[in-house]
């Protein structure tokens, strides 16, 4: 696979930005900046060949096996990421041999800019790849935030921090498209077969815990409707 390159900046307005801002009584800041410090950018990333790295979730009424993902942050002297010498233009120079050292332990890495398939977006999100950025200020530092397509920022008031809400049901479906068009493979039937038993062992663990009955019986529900999930998936895969 070619090494993922960042997309071109594209900073979101201000204007862009109040626009996914519910409206509430508390005052937004002016230029609806994020209240956030500046961050890195960061490639999206799954190793396939570990049960650790997929989740079962319901996509109209069916299980679908999805990858979980993890980010690569690319800032010089983490991840492998490179100090790029004066006058480099290409900043994928950086993280390229790390790119190539991941894929060549059967992991994936996903490309940053490739569109995202409309269906697989947040109302109101324009088109585009999963990395985003948004302009942000706190504690006196001020810049750009680098964050998820799926991950919109709530409405924040002067003084406090930003809190976020995640669109997990789109977000859902993208990940099960990057299987379905091949960006991540899917998983062998012996990871799901395991992925369902480690659920199942999850219930027991719960069970056995002494808790409050009520918080008990709520975690027991969960985990078991996610153990049956993976079950059926499993079943299906084999």
């Amino acid at each position: 696979m070619p090494v993922p390159s960042l997309p071109t900046p594209t900073h979101t307005s201000g204007e862009n930005m109040a626009s996914l801002l519910a409206p509430r009584r508390d005052p937004i800041r002016s230029g609806a900046r994020l209240r956030c410090q500046p961050n890195s950018p960061f490639l999206l990333w799954v190793d396939p060949l570990k049960s650790s790295s997929w989740e079962v979730v319901e996509i109209d009424g069916k299980p679908v096996p999805v990858p979980v993902l993890a980010q690569m942050t690319l800032a010089a002297g983490v991840n492998g990421v490179k100090i790029l010498r004066q006058g480099e233009t290409k900043p994928e120079r950086a993280y390229e041999d790390e790119v190539i050292r991941r894929t060549g332990r059967g992991q994936s890495v996903l490309d940053p800019a490739r569109e995202i398939p409309a269906d697989c977006l947040p109302a109101g999100v324009a088109p585009g790849g999963y990395l985003r950025e948004a302009p942000c200020e706190l504690l006196g530092k001020s810049g750009v935030f680098n964050l998820e397509a799926w991950q919109i920022p709530l409405p924040t008031a002067e003084g406090e921090r930003q809190r976020w809400q995640w669109d997990r049901a789109t977000m859902n479906r993208w990940r099960a498209w990057l299987v379905a068009s091949g960006q991540v493979p899917a998983p062998a039937p012996h990871i799901l077969t395991h992925l369902a038993a480690q659920l199942g062992e999850r219930v027991e663990q719960i069970q056995s815990r002494s808790m409050n009955e009520d918080v008990k019986a709520k975690k027991v529900k969960e985990a078991t409707a996610r153990a049956a999930l993976a079950a059926q998936a499993a079943e299906v895969a084999a």
